[in-house]
Order: structure tokens, then C-alpha cells, then sequence
């Protein structure tokens, strides 16, 4: 078989895995087999599933593909046997839908989503560290009147310098 030729049944196998995966991840959930049931509602899904299919005809049965997209023209043997194995994606994840979650909850390391991976970390430690500092901390003098230094980020200061354009701590 021809370099070429190889390449073009490899990129057509690539095409139909991505079109048989866009059917199947409409539907996600456990109970869902396939993602067929209410594909003839969404038409734009329709739209593209069928723009694909047929640029994909067009590069693997014309002289149009050996110009646009350097293919080979494949034989229909060929064009099918990619289509099924593009298939396999379906038949997949209907298998692992199929397997029952007491299989799996024994053996896969169950995860609380409500506590952070690595949140004891030191990296995680300095992130929150960094993520309630303030910005700046800002003091002021009055060299005129030789007033010692004041703190003008606490509260009652605050309060006092708000509406300041100079003085805008970031929280």
C-alpha cells in the first residue's frame, strides 16, 4: 500500500473517531447508552455531522481530495472499514456504561470534591497566603508638621481616606 494512501485511511479513521464522538458526548450521564436519542431535534448538530461525512466523502472518492487535502482516492472497502472503526467509539462507551459501579467503587480512590488536592501543600499554604495579603501597606507623613508616622491602614483611617484617589488599598 502506498505512503499516501496509508495516510489517507489513518486521517479518515481520525475524521469518523471525531464524528462518532460528537454524537456520543450529547449524552453523558450513566443511564444514557448512546447520544442518538434527540439528535434529529438539535439541527444544527445535524448540519455539521453531515457537512463533515460529506467533505469527507468528497477527499476519499474525487480527484477534489488529492488537490484540497493530498489525499488518495480509497477504494469503498476501505472508506467502510474506517466508518467502523470510527464506530468503535459508540460500542466503547456503551460497554463502559454497561459495567456495573460496584465493580469500580471498590477499586478507584473515591475524592472529596469539597477539599482542595494538595491544600496542605506548601505551595498551596503560599497561595493563600498571598491570595488575603493586601496589596500594599501604605504610611504617611506630615514633614511639615513633624508628626510621627501614621497608619493609614486601619480601620478608622480607612474610613477617612476613602473617597482619596491616592489611597486605594486593593482587597
Amino acid at each position: 500500500m502506498p505512503k499516501r494512501k496509508h495516510f489517507t485511511l489513518i486521517w479518515n479513521t481520525f475524521i469518523f473517531l471525531q464524528v462518532f464522538n460528537l454524537v456520543n458526548c450529547r449524552d453523558v450521564g450513566p443511564d444514557k447508552l448512546h447520544g442518538c436519542s434527540g439528535l434529529q431535534r438539535n439541527l444544527l448538530t445535524v448540519f455539521v455531522i453531515i457537512l463533515i461525512v460529506l467533505v469527507q466523502t468528497i477527499a476519499c472518492f474525487t480527484f477534489l481530495g488529492e488537490i484540497m487535502f493530498q489525499t488518495e482516492i480509497v477504494d469503498r472497502r476501505h472508506f467502510m472499514i474506517c466508518v467502523v472503526c470510527g464506530f468503535s467509539v459508540m460500542l466503547a462507551s456503551t460497554l463502559f456504561k454497561l459495567i456495573p459501579n460496584k465493580w469500580i467503587e471498590n477499586r478507584m480512590p473515591m475524592l472529596d470534591e469539597n477539599k482542595s488536592i494538595g491544600g496542605g501543600s506548601k505551595l498551596m499554604t503560599a497561595y493563600q497566603n498571598q491570595a488575603n495579603a493586601k496589596a500594599f501597606n501604605r504610611k504617611k507623613t506630615d514633614a511639615a508638621d513633624g508628626e510621627p508616622l501614621k497608619d493609614y491602614d486601619s480601620q478608622e483611617s480607612q474610613n477617612n481616606y476613602a473617597d482619596d484617589d491616592d489611597f486605594r488599598a486593593v482587597r
